[in-house]
């Protein structure tokens, strides 16, 4: 899963969900920089909304949750939720996504996270979030806030 990021001089063109043909919404950044709000699978390169890829990647590509890792996240507040995933420095921004599970009304995933310094945000149902367990944040390059992970040896 990514977020497809483009610089355009004219009207960017319309991308639909794969699975129910849904127009995916745009966000309109500065100097004609835009980003589609949808959940990006390498997989088979398609996007999907927010509603349909959790089945999709469940699914499809057999995407159990991540429950074994050195490195516990943990969402609360979000038990509305249908999928939550994690993207960060440490798995390409979700070049292979890392899916959480659910336990009671929250949300916990386990992965390998190398030592180091490391940037990461939630995708909930599509929105992508900083961790609100986690107040440490840092700016990148675009304007983007994300949430920091530092990871001892």
């Amino acid at each position: 899963m990514e977020m497809r990021v483009y610089r355009l001089t004219a009207e960017p063109p319309n991308m639909r969900c794969r699975i129910c043909n849904r127009i995916l919404p745009i966000s309109r950044h500065s100097e004609g920089i835009v980003s589609y709000d949808c959940i990006f699978c390498r997989t088979c390169n398609s996007g999907f909304c927010e509603h349909c890829f959790g089945n999709h990647a469940s699914f499809l590509h057999g995407r159990p949750p991540s429950l074994k890792g050195n490195t516990t996240f943990k969402l609360s507040g979000y038990g509305h939720a249908k999928i939550v995933a994690l993207a960060g420095t440490f798995n390409g921004w979700g070049q292979s996504p890392i899916f959480f599970g659910k336990e009671g009304d929250d949300w916990v995933c386990r992965a390998d996270v190398p030592p180091g310094r490391h940037l990461y945000k939630f995708v909930i149902d599509g929105r992508w979030v900083t961790d609100p367990g986690n107040a440490v944040t840092e700016s990148d390059r675009h304007g983007n806030v994300n949430s920091v992970l530092q990871k001892g040896r």
